[in-house]
C-alpha cells in the first residue's frame, strides 16, 4: 500500500513538473520579440554594384530625369535612377578608391557629393570644366578652358601646371586619366587629346567623329581598364573608347534615358586587388656556410601582369629581379654562420607592391669529423696504431 502510494505521488510530481516547463516554454516563445528588419539604403546597394557610373542631369529634353545626381550601369545607359534633387550646375566629377566623389561646378567651387547632399570642399576664381583623379599618383587634376591644375582635395585650391596650347580650341570638356596618361576632349575640334601631366601641354590623338554641342565628359574605369565617354551631340550619348598605340575606336554603348545631358561621370573602383599576392617562398630552411642554395618565389597577380621580386637575404645583401610572368628562381650563398630571414615582395609592372613574406633559415658552422680524420691518419701511419694501444692498456 505505501509502496503504491509512492508510485501515484511520484507520477503526479511529475506530471506537474511537465506542465510547468511546457507552459514557461510557450510563455517564453510568445514574449520573444520579434527580429528587427535592417534597411538597406538603395545608395548603399549601389556602392557594391559592378560597372556603376554616377553622374548629374543637367537637362533631359525627354523630360523622364530630374537634374541632379543620379547613377546607371555602365552597360546600360538607357536606364538611369534618380537620387536626389540638386540645382547645381555640375560640370565635371570623379571618384577616388575610398568611394569619395568629386565634382566641378560653373561657379568655379569643388564639392564632395553625397547621395542626399552636397559638401563644399572650396571655391576658386578659376572655373572648371573637368576632374580626373590620378590612382596611381593620388592627384586630382582639373581642366579650366585652356589650362591644367593640380586640385587640393582638403580645401579645392589650385595650382597651376601648364597651358594646353592647342591653338583654335575654346575649351577641353571631359578630363580622365587612366595608369599612365591623361586625355581630354576639345568642344570645338571634336577631338581627342592626350594631355602631359607635367607641362600640360595636349598632343592630339584624333577626332571622334561626332560633332559635340554641349558640355561632355570622361571618366575611366579602372577595375575594368575601360575609357568611358558621356557625350551631348542632339541627344545624350554614351560611348567606350578603345585607345590604342596609333589612335583609338569609339564604342557606341547606347542613348541616356530620355536623351538626358549627363556631365560630373565619377565610377567607383577598388585597387587594393590589383596588387600582387605576397609570394610564397620556397627552398631550404637550412644549411652549409659556402653553399648555394636555390630559391623559388612565386606571386599571383589578378591581372596577369608581370612580376618583379625584391629579395632581402638576411645578410646586408638585397635585389630585385627582372620582370617574369612565372615565379623567380634565384641562388644565394651565406659565408658566415647564423640564423638569417629572408624578406621578399612583389611588385608588378604597373608599380603595385604586394605585402612582404619571410623564411627563416639556419646556417649552421660546417663541423670538422673528428673521427675521420683520426681513421685518415691511422691510414697514413698504421705503425702508430701499436703504440697508441700500448698507453691505452698502461694507462
Amino acid at each position: 500500500m505505501k509502496k503504491e502510494w509512492l508510485i501515484k505521488t511520484l507520477a503526479l510530481v511529475i506530471v506537474v513538473l511537465f506542465i510547468n516547463t511546457t507552459t514557461l516554454s510557450s510563455s517564453e516563445s510568445i514574449n520573444v520579440p520579434k527580429k528587427s528588419t535592417t534597411t538597406i539604403d538603395n545608395s548603399t546597394k549601389v556602392l557594391f554594384k559592378e560597372e556603376v557610373c554616377f553622374g548629374f542631369c543637367v537637362c533631359d529634353p525627354g523630360g523622364q530625369i530630374e537634374p541632379g545626381p543620379l547613377w546607371f550601369d555602365c552597360d546600360d545607359p538607357g536606364n538611369l535612377t534618380h537620387i536626389s534633387n540638386d540645382s547645381h550646375l555640375i560640370n565635371g566629377g570623379s571618384r577616388l578608391e575610398d568611394g569619395s566623389w568629386y565634382a566641378c561646378d560653373s561657379d568655379g567651387k569643388i564639392w564632395i557629393v553625397d547621395f542626399d547632399y552636397m559638401i563644399l570642399i572650396g571655391g576658386n576664381d578659376v572655373v572648371l570644366n573637368a576632374l580626373a583623379y590620378d590612382a596611381i599618383r593620388g592627384i586630382m587634376y582639373g581642366a579650366s578652358d585652356d589650362e591644367l591644375f593640380e586640385v587640393n582635395l582638403d580645401n579645392g585650391s589650385l595650382s597651376l601646371i601648364g597651358s594646353f596650347n592647342i591653338p583654335g580650341e575654346s575649351m577641353i570638356t571631359g578630363l580622365a586619366s587612366d595608369f599612365y596618361s591623361l586625355y581630354g576632349i576639345g568642344l570645338d575640334s571634336n577631338c581627342l587629346y592626350d594631355i602631359n601631366k607635367e607641362t600640360g601641354k595636349a598632343t592630339l590623338i584624333g577626332e571622334l567623329g561626332i560633332d559635340l554641342t554641349n558640355q561632355s565628359d570622361l571618366e575611366y574605369d579602372y577595375d575594368n581598364d575601360i575609357l568611358y565617354l558621356s557625350a551631348f551631340t542632339t541627344q545624350g550619348e554614351f560611348y567606350s573608347v578603345d585607345i590604342f598605340y596609333d589612335g583609338f575606336s569609339l564604342i557606341f554603348v547606347g542613348v541616356f534615358q530620355g536623351g538626358a545631358h549627363i556631365t560630373g561621370l565619377a565610377i567607383p573602383f577598388n585597387l587594393w586587388p590589383r596588387h600582387p599576392s605576397p609570394p610564397t617562398i620556397y627552398g631550404p630552411s637550412s644549411g652549409k656556410v659556402g653553399t648555394s642554395y636555390e630559391y623559388t618565389f612565386y606571386s599571383a597577380d589578378p591581372d596577369s601582369d608581370e612580376i618583379s621580386y625584391f629579395i632581402d637575404w638576411g645578410d646586408n645583401y638585397s635585389e630585385w629581379t627582372g620582370y617574369m610572368s612565372s615565379g623567380a628562381k634565384v641562388n644565394h650563398t651565406w659565408s658566415k654562420k647564423g640564423t638569417y630571414l629572408i624578406m621578399a615582395k612583389a611588385k608588378d609592372d604597373l608599380g603595385f607592391e604586394s605585402g612582404w613574406s619571410e623564411l627563416e633559415v639556419t646556417i649552421p658552422r660546417t663541423r670538422t669529423s673528428y673521427c675521420s680524420l683520426f681513421l685518415r691518419f691511422l691510414e697514413q701511419f698504421p705503425n702508430a696504431f701499436p703504440i697508441l694501444e700500448y698507453f691505452v692498456r698502461w694507462r
